[in-house]
C-alpha cells in the first residue's frame, strides 16, 4: 500500500487512535479546550481551501452530551474562485449516562456530501457528479459490578450517488469484555456478520488487537506497548511500526511493503499541554478509550515534521510555530513547508473556557 507523503499526518492520527488502552494521566489545565480551528489555503490556476474545526461541549467536559468535528474542501479555479468541488464531512458524538454516570449510549452520526460542477467523486466503481452518505452508528453499553460487560453496535448507512434511489444498509456487531478477580480486563472479542476482532489484555492494558474476516483471513494485527499504544500495525502486505518518547508522544512511523522501507514520518514536540489531549476517552468502567473529534495526537504539541520517501529519498519538513497564552496553552498556531515559496501555510486557532 502507497501512502503520499501529505497523507501520513492524518494516517498517524488514525494510528494512535486504532485501539489505545487506559492509562494513568495527569489533569489537565484549569483552562477548558472548547475548540480549535484550521485553515490551509492553496492558491495558483486551481486553488484549494481546507477547513476543519473541532466543537466541544464546554458545559461539561467530562461528562459530554455532544461534541463534533467538521471538515470542508473546497477547489475552485483561477483568480475569480470559479467552483469546482466541495466536499463536507461532519462527525457528530452524542452520550447519555445512566444516575451513576456511566455510559449507556454513543451515537456517531456521520455526514459527507459531495458536491461536483466539474469534478466528479469515485465510490465503487463509479464516478458521481454528486454523492451524499449518511451513516448513523449507535453504541450501547451493560455493565455488571461497574464493569462493562457487553456493548451492542448498530450501524444504518444510507448513500445518495446522484439521482439513483438511496441505497441502506444495516450492520450489526456484538462486542464482549471479559476480567480476572481483580477485575483487569483480559480480553475483548467483537464479533459481525463480516468478521471479528479479538483483542488481549495485559494488566488491564490491551496488548494485541486482530481482526479477521467471516472466513478467518487476517486482516490487520495490531501490537501495542505497555502504555497501550500501538508498536505495530500489519495489514495485506505493509507493516506500518512505531515508536514513542518517554511521555507518550509518536516520536516516529515507518512504513513498509513486502518487507522493504517505503517511508518515514518523524516527529518533535514543545514542553506544552497538547489541549487536544484533554478531550475526553476515558470513560469509567470502560477498559478502553473511546476516540471522538481528534485530530492530533501526543501529549505535546508538534513542533517539527519529517516526512522522508525512501525510494525516491524525498525529503519535506514541517515547522509549526506556536502563541501561548499565561497557561502555557497554544491560542494560535502556523504550519508551514520547510523551503516552499508559495506561501502555503496553515493557520490554528485554539479557543478555551479560563477561570
Amino acid at each position: 500500500m502507497r501512502i503520499a507523503l501529505r497523507a501520513l499526518p492524518a494516517m498517524i492520527v488514525l494510528l494512535f487512535f486504532v485501539s489505545c488502552s487506559k492509562n494513568d494521566h495527569e489533569p489537565g489545565p484549569s483552562c477548558i479546550f472548547t475548540g480549535k480551528m484550521l485553515v490551509e489555503e492553496t492558491k495558483g490556476s486551481f486553488n484549494s481551501k481546507f477547513t476543519s474545526t473541532i466543537e466541544l461541549d464546554s458545559e461539561n467536559p467530562d461528562m459530554p452530551n455532544e461534541i463534533r468535528r467538521t471538515t470542508v474542501n473546497e477547489r475552485t479555479e483561477g483568480p475569480d474562485n470559479l467552483p469546482l468541488q466541495k466536499t463536507t464531512e461532519t462527525y457528530k458524538y452524542n452520550f447519555k449516562y445512566d444516575v451513576n454516570g456511566f455510559l449507556t449510549m454513543l451515537a456517531l452520526h456521520r455526514s459527507f456530501i459531495f458536491e461536483g460542477v466539474k469534478g466528479s467523486y469515485l465510490y465503487g466503481n463509479r464516478s458521481y457528479r454528486n454523492f451524499k452518505l449518511d451513516e448513523v452508528t449507535t453504541y450501547e453499553y451493560v455493565y455488571q459490578a461497574n464493569l462493562a460487560s457487553s456493548v451492542s453496535i448498530k450501524t444504518i448507512t444510507t448513500e445518495q450517488p446522484d439521482n439513483f434511489p438511496a441505497v441502506i444498509t444495516e450492520l450489526e456487531q456484538t462486542k464482549v469484555y471479559k476480567y480476572d478477580v481483580n477485575g483487569k480486563a483480559i480480553s475483548a472479542l467483537t464479533i459481525s456478520s463480516v468478521g471479528e476482532i479479538k483483542s488481549t489484555f495485559t494488566n488491564g492494558i490491551i496488548a494485541t488487537s486482530v481482526s479477521t474476516n467471516k472466513n478467518g483471513t487476517v486482516l490487520s494485527d495490531t501490537r501495542y506497548n505497555d502504555m497501550g499504544l500501538p508498536l505495530s500495525i500489519s495489514s495485506n502486505n505493509s507493516l506500518f511500526e512505531m515508536s514513542y518518547d518517554k511521555r507518550g508522544n509518536l516520536v516516529s512511523v515507518k512504513t513498509s511493503s513486502e518487507g522493504r522501507l517505503l517511508y518515514r514520518y518523524e516527529l518533535h514536540y514543545d514542553d506544552f499541554e497538547n489541549p487536544e489531549n484533554t478531550i475526553k476517552k476515558f470513560f469509567k468502567g470502560i477498559p478502553e478509550v473511546i476516540p471522538t473529534v481528534q485530530s492530533t495526537d501526543g501529549v505535546n504539541n508538534t513542533i517539527s515534521e519529517n516526512a522522508i520517501d525512501d525510494k525516491s529519498q524525498l525529503k519535506s519538513e514541517y515547522k509549526t510555530a506556536y502563541q501561548y497564552n499565561n497557561s502555557g496553552l497554544p491560542v494560535s498556531a502556523v504550519r508551514s513547508l520547510a523551503g516552499d515559496t508559495s506561501g502555503q501555510k496553515r493557520v490554528i486557532s485554539f479557543r478555551y473556557k479560563c477561570p
